[in-house]
């Protein structure tokens, strides 16, 4: 093998670590709340506090690149993450939990800044990596316990040190930046895409995860299982890669992200009919959670775009990451907002406050899915009208 080949092995490694032990808790979260003792609320800050580190640690990037140079960044990313899945299995409490999670969501920023300017591929990999995450963790979760999701990490974090230890740090010659540049976000078109991208991450994940809770907790079916109901969202977002090549053709962005929130509006209404059959709200999970991954994963594609295409060359990387770190908050908002509306209903073990529960908590997040619609139609400019860009030409 080698050293671009172990270096790209490592970068894929490492961009797939951080998703699998991302994502992973969500399945088995339920388990690992009980198992802890914990209240809902302290269990559903522990789940949804990694993508908000996440997206924090990521807008300080260069920051750190600068001081540490990125391979030299990826390599502490990957021993921070055997330290976060260190706390997190042997965690007895919400702290540790917490503190893991947050330390976990800090290395992965760093981990997938660092290994992005290596290979486009380690893309790819996030959303093959992100996508299966829960089944994996429903998996391990069944078969060997939930601690075992953290465990599983360490070694795959260590496997892609050792490949990435030839990479060679490069001094950063980019100036000082703000962490946060609010000129952009005076454009339209560039404040419509983040916009978009926050609420419909909120919307997905918010809603992914209180199916989850409500399949186990008020349907009583394992880990696994309710795992592998999630597929067709797997298979949404993996879609979007085929269908965001179509949607080239059309003219404009604007037509494409409206019918993508519309998808994924259709989808949660579909996910929050709780009350019906076993058999039936299976199908309907199915359908639902599949069209609400296929509009989140291809608006995200073509928001990201819209996103770079609204703001002058120069400045496209920016664009990329501020879109990026929307969605990661959107995800940690979607799981804190959708999980406590579910948790705040459920005042007793009965079916019926179960399901109205479940109901609402999806509804909740789909109140984000609608506010997309919105921002799209309101700020994404429409074919034949120039954008900003267009105008300073």
């Amino acid at each position: 093998m080698t050293k671009n080949d172990r270096l790209f092995a490592g970068a894929c490694l490492g961009v797939c670590t951080y998703w699998v032990s991302g994502g992973a808790l969500l399945a088995a979260a339920p388990g690992t709340i009980e198992d802890l003792g914990l209240r809902e609320w302290a269990g559903n800050i522990a789940v949804s506090v990694l993508p908000l580190a996440f997206g924090i640690a990521y807008l300080l990037r260069d920051r750190i690149a600068g001081r540490l140079g990125r391979p030299t960044m990826t390599r502490v990313g990957l021993v921070l993450t055997v330290v976060g899945a260190l706390l997190c299995a042997g965690a007895t409490g919400a702290l540790l939990m917490t503190v893991g999670r947050i330390v976990l969501g800090a290395a992965g920023a760093m981990v997938v800044s660092g290994t992005a300017a290596l290979t486009r591929t380690t893309r790819l990999v996030a959303w093959v990596g992100g996508s299966l995450s829960i089944v994996a963790g429903g998996a391990v979760s069944s078969l060997l316990g939930w601690r075992w999701v953290f465990w599983l990490t360490i070694p795959a974090a260590l496997a892609a040190l050792v490949l990435m230890n030839e990479a060679n740090d490069v001094p950063q010659k980019r100036g000082p930046q703000p962490i946060l540049d609010r000129s952009l976000f005076a454009r339209h078109a560039f404040s419509g895409a983040v916009m978009s991208v926050f609420l419909l991450a909120f919307t997905a994940v918010g809603s992914l995860y209180v199916v989850i809770l409500y399949l186990q907790q008020g349907r009583g079916m394992p880990a696994f299982g309710a795992a592998l109901l999630t597929l067709p969202m797997a298979a949404g977002l993996l879609a979007h890669l085929r269908v965001n090549g179509l949607t080239d053709r059309w003219d404009g962005a604007r037509l494409p992200m409206v019918a993508c929130c519309a998808l994924a509006i259709a989808g949660v209404l579909a996910v929050s009919f709780t009350g019906l059959g076993k058999v039936a709200y299976c199908f309907a999970v199915a359908i639902g959670l599949g069209a609400v991954g296929l509009g989140a994963g291809t608006l995200a594609a073509l928001s990201r775009d819209a996103a770079i295409d609204a703001v002058p060359g120069g400045r496209a990387a920016d664009a990329s990451a501020y879109h990026l770190v929307a969605g990661s908050l959107g995800a940690a908002f979607g799981l804190a907002v959708a999980s406590s509306v579910f948790a705040a209903i459920v005042t007793s073990s009965t079916w019926t406050d179960t399901i109205a529960a479940a109901s609402y908590g999806v509804l909740a997040a789909g109140v984000a899915a609608v506010l997309a619609l919105l921002a799209v139609l309101a700020l994404v400019p429409a074919p034949g009208f120039e954008t900003e860009k267009e105008t300073r030409r």
